[in-house]
């Protein structure tokens, strides 16, 4: 019973997670600059993600795994966000 709950709630972390990832990269995209990004620290969190996921694939925890897998992807797609528009100075 407390596992089911604590996966439950794993889970709406990982959406939690997950949803300001898509409001970021919706952000990026409407203001098709990067600026006042760092890059270094996405690249960061990017490669700390993916121990992680490392580390959740040998606990073989389908719950873990998956919401890492789903969040390491849409990392991915920020920092590419980053990258994608890193030269782009939005002009006031």
């Amino acid at each position: 019973m407390s596992e089911t709950i604590v996966n439950y709630a794993t889970t709406i972390a990982f959406l939690i997670a997950c949803a300001d990832l898509v409001i970021q990269i919706r952000h990026l995209n409407k203001r098709k600059s990067s600026h006042d990004i760092s890059l270094l620290g996405a690249a960061m969190r990017f490669f700390a993600v993916n121990i992680l996921l490392i580390k959740y694939s040998l606990l073989k925890d389908p719950v873990l795994i998956f919401g890492q897998a789903t969040f390491n992807t849409l990392l991915g797609v920020y920092t590419f966000h980053i990258i994608k528009y890193r030269k782009i100075v939005r002009k006031n």
